[in-house]
């Protein structure tokens, strides 16, 4: 017998997740999110793959990048959004290493709660206290 998972999905934590930084950041920190995968498969799917790698869209990417202004340079942070139990592939895995190399840290987040903690770590700019209402 199946058990039916009751936790978030993987859609659900990042639509919840883009509504926390459309309304927590200050104006100053630009992010983006981008969709790499088609999960339902199919024609549709494999031709979404082709267009991806001909526009140069990189396997792996993060889910979230974000950037902000500090002192004389830029900071960033990315964030691989995971459900519970989730686990990045090794082609995340590379990309994540070679995001660190440019002095991007790239982190993984199950929840709000963890991109809160995130966005409090990595000093993110936002217009909400650090102990988010």
């Amino acid at each position: 017998k199946m058990v039916k998972r009751t936790d978030p999905t993987e859609a659900v934590i990042h639509k919840s997740v883009a509504e926390l930084l459309t309304t927590a950041l200050k104006p100053v920190v630009v992010w983006t999110t981008v969709e790499v995968s088609n999960q339902r498969g199919g024609e549709a799917a494999r031709w979404q793959q082709v267009k991806n790698k001909m526009r140069g869209v990189k396997t792996g990417w993060p889910d979230i990048q974000m950037f902000w202004p500090y002192q004389n340079y830029t900071k960033g942070l990315c964030i691989e959004l995971k459900r519970k139990g989730g686990k990045p592939t090794d082609i995340q895995l590379t990309c994540h290493d070679e995001l660190a190399t440019a002095n991007i840290p790239t982190i993984i987040c199950r929840s709000v709660d963890e991109v809160k903690a995130a966005l409090d770590v990595y000093d993110v700019p936002t217009i909400i206290n650090k102990e988010f209402a």
